[in-house]
C-alpha cells in the first residue's frame, strides 16, 4: 500500500522565490568570494534571519537579555551548553535556479568599462564605474569578483507558534537586508518574486513606501 503522508497542522511550509536585484558580493565559505556552487547557502540565509529576528522582535522583552536569548535560542537553536545544544526550530534549505553571470562593469555613459587603453576594467569600484558610489571599498580587494542575475528558491518550515516572529525576520530581511556580504550597503538587495507559487505584484514607488510603513507597525 501506499504510504500517506500526514501534514501537521502545527507547522508551517512555504516555498519562497527570489531574484537578486543589485550584484552579490562573497557569500562563500572564503570571505570576499561567492560559493561557485552553492551561491546561497541555507546557513547563510539563517544568519541573516536570525539577526532581523533580534533587529525586529528584540524590543519585545523590555530590555532583559536574558529572556530575549532565551527566546533567540529557542527559534533559532544554541550551541551547546553543558553538552545539551538546543536544536533550531527553523528548517531551511535553498535550491539555486541561476547561479548568476560575472558582472560587467560599466562607465557612466551605460558603455562596457575600460581603461585608458581601451582594454575592459573588472573593477566595479574603479573611479569611472557607474556603481562606484557603492562599490569604491573593492578597489581594496583585489580580484574580488561581483556576479549578477543570481535566483534561487527558500524552502522554510517552523512551528506555527512562531509564526509571527519568523514573518517579522522574513519581511525585514527581504525588505532592509540581501545576501552576501555590504547587504546595508546596496548589494546583494532581494526580491521575493513567488510564495508557495503564488506570484507577488509589483509595487510603484508610493505603494512600497506604505508597505515599509505597514510593516513596521506590524513586525516591529
Amino acid at each position: 500500500p501506499a504510504v500517506i503522508k500526514r501534514i501537521n497542522p502545527d507547522i508551517v511550509e512555504q516555498t519562497r522565490s527570489y531574484n537578486l536585484i543589485t550584484p552579490l558580493f562573497g557569500g562563500g565559505v572564503e570571505t570576499g568570494k561567492a560559493d561557485p556552487i552553492t551561491v546561497v547557502r541555507g546557513t547563510e540565509v539563517r544568519g541573516h534571519l536570525r539577526f532581523w529576528w533580534r533587529a525586529t522582535c528584540g524590543g519585545a522583552f523590555d530590555g532583559d537579555l536574558k529572556k530575549m536569548k532565551a527566546r533567540e535560542d529557542e527559534i533559532w537553536g544554541a550551541a551547546a551548553q553543558k553538552g545539551k545544544p538546543v536544536v533550531s526550530q527553523v528548517k531551511l534549505s535553498t535550491v539555486i535556479i541561476s547561479r548568476g553571470r560575472k558582472f560587467v562593469p560599466i562607465n557612466k555613459k551605460g558603455q562596457r568599462l575600460t581603461n585608458r587603453q581601451g582594454q575592459p576594467v573588472d573593477d566595479i569600484g574603479d573611479p569611472n564605474s557607474m556603481d562606484s558610489y557603492a562599490a569604491f571599498p573593492l578597489r581594496d580587494k583585489p580580484g574580488a569578483k561581483v556576479i549578477e542575475d543570481v535566483e534561487f528558491d527558500l524552502h522554510i518550515s517552523y512551528p506555527k507558534k512562531f509564526e509571527a516572529d519568523i514573518m517579522a525576520a522574513l519581511w525585514a530581511w527581504e525588505t532592509f537586508g540581501g545576501i552576501g556580504a555590504r547587504t546595508r550597503r546596496g548589494f546583494g538587495a532581494l526580491a521575493c518574486t513567488q510564495v508557495n507559487g503564488e506570484i507577488l505584484p509589483k509595487l510603484s514607488q508610493q505603494q512600497v513606501s506604505q508597505a515599509i510603513q505597514d510593516g513596521l507597525a506590524k513586525h516591529t
